[in-house]
């Protein structure tokens, strides 16, 4: 028994040595070294917090010092290549298109601060900064967001700095932000109609639907109910209504009697004149049949 113990203590120690080695291997390597140097340029530490990586590499087959050397050959190869006037415009451009700060992107050169040229590449990035975030494209951009959204007109919030340019940015933005609203407004509407508008129901064994609409002066309902089936259906009895705001938030329920006669495979609509004031939307089911009903 104490044998057994003894070996599987031993082939657990062993596993776990290997694992170890293994681990050692993919992080203790010229690639690695080199990779996390670069990873920190492009992150803008200038302070290399990388290197601490080196000292798992204590007693392994590439030694701590290669780690080192290697990691810093890929810190200043990355950041030749970042600190470069045409490469910080373009970094610049695509930090602003992703909405970061005049502060991120300086982080984002941090690596450039040991550098002689540093000064005039800071001034580069802030005025190309500046040129970018004060300019027409970001402006539609930024109106299109905030209308699609629908979150609300935010211009002097978004483009603070610029004021000398807002007599031309904000018509843009104003004209952007109205489009997107209105397409995101009638994706929802429609989206509502069809979901919540339409009903459906079965009359004599047959599928039956019914669409209700309010148009835009809100001053009737119509219910337009469609008859797929090859045979005349009539459809009369109690409907029940719901109404919504232009939010489509619910605000009332009622009821009627109405008829309608639907000839094979076509739709008939009938309509209704009252409802609750600031109706935007409704939706009209089918209850069931009644007497004394008006066929339309």
């Amino acid at each position: 028994m104490k044998t057994s113990i003894k070996v599987s203590v031993l082939v657990s120690v062993l596993m776990m040595t290997g694992s170890c080695a293994m681990i050692q291997k993919l992080t203790c390597n010229s690639n690695a070294a080199k990779s996390q140097g670069a990873q920190d340029a492009v992150n803008g530490n200038i302070n290399m917090p990388g290197l601490k990586s080196a000292d798992s590499c204590e007693g392994a087959e590439f030694s701590k010092s290669q780690y080192q050397a290697d990691y810093r050959a890929g810190y200043e190869e990355k950041k030749n290549q970042i600190c470069q006037t045409a490469e910080v415009v373009k970094l610049t451009q695509t930090s602003v298109e992703a909405g970061l700060s005049k502060t991120d992107v300086e982080k984002k050169i941090g690596a450039c601060m040991t550098m002689s040229s540093y000064t005039s590449l800071k001034n580069t990035m802030e005025s190309t900064f500046k040129n970018a975030f004060c300019s027409n494209g970001r402006a539609e951009k930024i109106g299109n967001k905030h209308g699609s959204d629908l979150s609300g007109r935010a211009f002097e919030a978004n483009f603070a700095g610029c004021e000398a340019k807002w007599s031309s940015l904000k018509p843009i933005y104003e004209q952007a932000y109205s489009k997107a609203e209105t397409q995101t407004h009638k994706v929802k509407q429609d989206l509502f109609v069809q979901n919540t508008g339409t009903s459906s129901f079965m009359l004599d064994q047959k599928n039956l639907t019914a669409v209700c609409k309010i148009p835009a002066d809100q001053s009737h309902v119509t219910v337009t109910v469609n008859n797929p089936n090859p045979s005349q259906t009539l459809v009369q009895g109690q409907w029940n209504y719901q109404y919504f705001d232009k939010d489509f938030a619910k605000i009332a329920d009622d009821s009627g009697i109405d008829a309608v006669l639907l000839s094979p495979k076509s739709n008939k609509s009938f309509t209704k004149m009252t409802l609750p004031r600031n109706a935007s939307f409704c939706r009209a089911e089918f209850a069931g049949a009644a007497v004394n009903t008006n066929i339309k």
